[in-house]
């Protein structure tokens, strides 16, 4: 159902999973490192948060409202990974953070969510070695299906559009030069790339432009540096879920990167490929 009152998120240290890294080369659930403020660009771009039974934030994620109650986001965000006792799923869409008069962040309004998650998707922090980790990333997909349309809450608010069958099959050649936009809520960063108190959160939606590294059967791969002059930032905690953006078109879903670097290569799961399209034409149409 879709709840007036407001909810109180604490993450910043109980962030389990979501920033626990996997080994050196990549670890799960990441947010916008550089870029800037989204504003009002992506109103579709939700914000997850798992609370314990004391309404209490365990961890957030991103994701994106694809149909009317329909949310995408990564697997490992919607279940697929032991992030805590997690009694509800909460939805938001606002833009940035507010604060009540005490202090504590909390965000106004929200839409309660069932998740689901791929079962071919295993745990990340159950692997070990970047083979099995990457046979698992290309799972990384679950949903989260809203108790009411988002409109409801949320007038004038739209899905965002999938890309169609093999659309990104164009990438695979001449990728160095091809950019894509990227919207979530994570961590940002004010010191020096692996100081772990150097990450803060402030709540806002944030978008930035990452160069395409390379194109894999399952997995789009982007250089997030933001020191990089071919783009502007990558994703860090929090941003897992997320989508990946050709114009307003979605294309792929942030699953996993370098943490706590947060910069480098990371990478998502493709939406244009037979398998993921499968597993989504359970919750949605798809092109």
């Amino acid at each position: 159902m879709v709840g007036g009152k407001r909810f109180e998120v604490r993450v910043l240290v109980a962030l389990g999973a979501c920033i626990a890294a996997l080994a050196s080369l990549t670890s799960p659930a990441h947010a916008i490192v550089g870029g800037e403020p989204d504003g009002d660009g992506h109103p579709n771009v939700a914000i997850i948060v798992g609370d314990d039974a004391n309404g209490i934030g365990l961890f957030w994620c991103s994701g994106t409202l694809v149909a009317p109650t329909v949310v995408l986001t990564a697997a490992h965000c919607a279940g697929g990974e032991d992030l805590g006792p997690v009694a509800t799923y909460r939805i938001a869409f606002h833009s940035s953070l507010q604060q009540d008069s005490t202090g504590k962040y909390v965000v106004a309004d929200y839409i309660l969510a069932t998740p689901h998650f791929n079962p071919l998707f295993r745990d990340f922090n159950t692997l070990k070695g970047s083979k099995d980790f990457l046979d698992s990333a290309q799972y990384d997909l679950g949903v989260f299906i809203l108790d009411r349309p988002a409109s409801d809450l949320y007038p004038g608010i739209t899905p965002a559009p999938l890309v169609t069958r093999h659309g990104l099959n164009q990438y695979a050649t001449g990728t160095r030069s091809r950019y894509f936009t990227r919207v979530g809520w994570g961590l940002q960063r004010s010191g020096p790339p692996g100081q772990a108190d150097s990450f803060f959160t402030d709540f806002t939606r944030r978008v930035t432009t990452s160069p395409l590294n390379k194109l894999s059967d399952q997995i789009l791969f982007l250089d997030g540096n933001p020191n990089d002059a071919r783009g502007g930032g990558g994703t860090c905690a929090g941003d897992s879920g997320g989508p990946v953006f050709v114009g307003t078109t979605a294309v792929s879903v942030n699953s996993f990167g370098q943490f706590p670097t947060c910069q480098n290569t990371d990478g998502g799961v493709r939406l244009d490929t037979d398998q993921s399209r499968a597993y989504l034409s359970q919750f949605m149409a798809v092109p």
